[in-house]
């Protein structure tokens, strides 16, 4: 099933991780689904295929780490914000 449609839709942060060797999917394919998703973002990992989770497990672990920790503090900085303007209306 084609969703490259619904992608807009995704209101979440999204981390593709694609190989630059990836004989099934495209590097410039990975970099437009990317690019249509609201909070997208794409990390190409050299000398990899289709596997990269399986061929550069640590790089990977890596990336996601350091993803989920910047998403994590743009959720306290946003949270932050909304309380300050509440307080600023009380």
């Amino acid at each position: 099933t084609d969703l490259r449609d619904h992608l807009a839709q995704v209101d979440q942060p999204c981390l593709l991780i694609q190989g630059r060797q990836d004989a099934l999917m495209p590097v410039e394919a990975a970099l437009r689904c990317a690019a249509a998703l609201p909070h997208g973002r794409c990390e190409i990992l050299e000398s990899c295929g289709h596997a990269p989770l399986l061929s550069q497990p640590q790089r990977c672990a890596e990336l996601i780490r350091r993803t989920r920790v910047s998403d994590q503090a743009k959720h306290r900085a946003r949270k932050k914000a909304v309380r300050t303007a509440f307080d600023r209306a009380a």
